[in-house]
């Protein structure tokens, strides 16, 4: 057996005196802290467990080391060591459950070795292992004790003894781990997310050392599980997958109202699918052609099996109707005020309150009145007999419907059928003039050219960006190539436009780039103050440059999109005076290699040269002939000509 360190002197020294201390029995009344007691603080919680053990064990199992006192005149006994045990024995007669003249077991030393005493024991004494303390916990409840009875006993909640348990009963070498000072307490918590000790042992094992931190762990153990607070198990109700037999997973030590899983994902599909049919056929029956849930779908990028109709403008109802009237009226009233408040609100402050109240109000009406035409939108008959609906689950977890939406299979072959129910674009089996790929090299030209014109325009950007962000308030179904939400489109550019790399457009955008932005890295406090410091005009350009860079028709369809009203893209590029011929030239890498020898011939001609010789050409001279008879031409493709009003 080990033989224990020896004590220094002094310390055994005060170790012989405290033998001479003097076993004793006094009330609890007339003990209180001594001043000479070295340890000030404790903590609230430490004492409250202390004290439901005291009460447990129905006493002290060692006695506090006092020396007699007077305070204020009266004499007493001063608590030299065992100070937490003393506020818990107190802490204990201010709940009612101990008498304050118990009687307490002491021993009483002389006042000249208080300090000595005090510094003794609570330099001497070793605090508990945690990993100790989660094995007695273990052990009590192995010995039958509930909950209840260890939290009464120990005073703390009962929260506080499942947690200690889920620790305490993991994997014994995770426990020693912890003894050891190997492993944090909050990756020991992560682990404690399944009780199965080989599945800990599997997810410890399946992680590098580096990725060992309880984020890591957590997120292994519960991958297989949905977290209650995901939109699907919102919409279907954690209660009704409970009553169907579902099984649910808690994380003790997750924050509060958190860490509840769902582990039974195929009953959860099938209550989730169960709901969604429901309402896919009340969709039907009110006659549409289908309904359908769709995972991911957004009105923004629709799917190419899909073709969104327009909602048509109806008659407005009688109440709508009589609403529009008094907001004409109301607001022909308040021009005709307007106009003779027009020179004393320049110098009657009454009149100038007025001025803006009415302002307000009219501002209020027109709010109205969008509102109205809004609710007039809606779909006929025969446009819900040839479309459908998509549902989407949306984040507050609801069904979101996109109606009027028409799968290919079914469009028209009539144009004019289409255009009935409002089908834009080529007929059915209508072969496109240029193929799926050189349509999104050409239009991501476009896009690149026109954001070069509007990082140098930055009235033009702004208008640009004002424009669509109140068409998204006002008017949500107009689309607009601006996407303002910052998606920098510039990764589908550099993919997109064949020869990216040696266009005008792409040096444009990095001088703009090197002009604007000559320091807007680091971190993001840092970049704030930098913004700051500049003058409106600088910032305006920044905006411009990002503005810019939002703008986006790429498209692999052949015609581009019909805008459904207001044309932003086409107002865009006349406000920014953008000619693709200043931007674009027709190469084998930017055209002539990815079309047809009669398309190549096709543009030698429009250009205004002869192009008769290359049909007898092989592929590679009739590139470089038209390649040579182009150059300088100005030529564009169709999908590279000014936009016009039938576009």
């Amino acid at each position: 057996m080990a033989k224990k360190p020896e004590l220094k002197q002094a310390q055994q020294d005060v170790m012989n005196e405290a033998i001479a201390g003097r076993d004793d029995l006094v009330p609890l009344s007339v003990l209180w802290l001594s001043a000479s007691n070295v340890r000030s603080k404790h903590d609230p919680e430490g004492i409250r467990s202390l004290a439901g053990l005291i009460e447990a064990e129905g006493g002290l199992l060692n006695p506090l080391a006092v020396v007699v006192e007077v305070v204020n005149g009266v004499e007493g006994y001063g608590v030299v060591a065992g100070g937490r045990r003393l506020r818990a024995l107190q802490l204990l007669v201010e709940q009612g459950k101990m008498d304050a003249d118990a009687l307490i077991p002491v021993r009483v030393f002389e006042s000249e070795q208080a300090v000595s005493v005090s510094l003794t024991e609570n330099v001497t004494q070793e605090p508990m292992n945690p990993a100790d303390e989660l094995v007695a916990f273990r052990t009590l409840s192995q010995e039958g004790k509930s909950i209840e009875q260890i939290a009464a006993r120990y005073g703390v909640k009962e929260m506080t003894v499942r947690r200690r348990l889920a620790l305490a009963n993991l994997a014994p070498e995770f426990v020693d781990m912890y003894r050891e000072g190997k492993v944090s307490v909050d990756v020991l918590q992560a682990l404690a997310q399944t009780e199965d000790h080989d599945r800990q042992r599997q997810a410890w094992a399946a992680l590098p050392s580096h990725s060992r931190s309880a984020y890591y762990v957590r997120n292994l153990l519960s991958e297989d599980d949905m977290s209650a607070n995901a939109s699907m198990v919102r919409f279907v109700g954690l209660k009704a997958y409970k009553k169907a037999g579902g099984a649910t997973r808690e994380d003790l030590f997750a924050e509060k109202g958190q860490g509840v899983y769902i582990t039974d994902k195929v009953l959860l599909r099938q209550l989730f699918d169960e709901r969604v049919a429901a309402a896919a056929k009340a969709l039907t029956d009110a006659g549409w052609k289908w309904a359908e849930y769709r995972e991911g779908f957004s009105i923004h990028t629709m799917p190419r099996d899909l073709i969104r109709l327009q909602p048509e403008v109806q008659e407005p109802t009688p109440e709508q109707a009589k609403a529009l009237q008094a907001i004409e009226t109301r607001r022909t009233q308040i021009e005709a005020r307007l106009k003779e408040l027009e020179g004393p609100a320049e110098h009657d402050e009454a009149a100038a309150e007025e001025v803006d109240g009415l302002c307000d109000e009219q501002g209020d009406l027109d709010a109205k009145e969008s509102e109205i035409d809004h609710a007039r939108l809606g779909w006929s008959d025969e446009q819900k007999a040839v479309a459908g609906v998509v549902l989407v689950l949306d984040h507050n977890a609801k069904l979101f419907e996109y109606c009027g939406v028409m799968r290919k299979e079914d469009r028209p072959s009539d144009p004019e059928a289409g255009k009935a129910v409002g089908v834009q674009g080529p007929a059915a089996g209508e072969r496109a003039e240029f193929s799926k790929s050189l349509m999104s090299s050409l239009t991501a030209h476009r896009t690149a050219a026109v954001a070069a014109s509007l990082a140098r325009n930055p009235k033009a950007a702004l208008v640009a960006l004002v424009h669509a962000l109140c068409m998204s308030d006002s008017s949500p179904w107009l689309s607009s190539p601006l996407r303002f939400r910052m998606t920098d489109a510039g990764h589908d550019v550099r993919r997109e436009a064949a020869g990216y790399e040696q266009c005008k457009a792409a040096a444009a955008l990095l001088a703009a780039e090197a002009e604007v932005l000559p320091d807007m890295t680091g971190e993001p406090a840092e970049v704030f103050a930098r913004l700051l410091t500049l003058d409106e005009s600088q910032l305006v350009k920044i905006l411009a440059l990002f503005v810019g860079r939002s703008y986006n028709v790429i498209s692999q369809e052949g015609k581009k999109a019909n805008a459904h009203g207001f044309d932003a893209a086409a107002a865009i590029e006349q406000a920014v005076a953008v000619d693709m011929a200043d931007w674009w030239e027709p190469t084998e890498e930017t055209y002539l290699g990815a079309v047809s020898k009669a398309a190549m011939m096709k543009a030698v001609t429009e250009a205004g040269s002869d192009a008769a010789d290359i049909a007898s050409m092989k592929k590679a001279d009739a590139i470089t002939v038209a390649q040579q008879r182009l150059a300088g031409r100005r030529w564009l493709p169709a999908p590279l000509k000014a936009y016009t009003a039938e576009a």
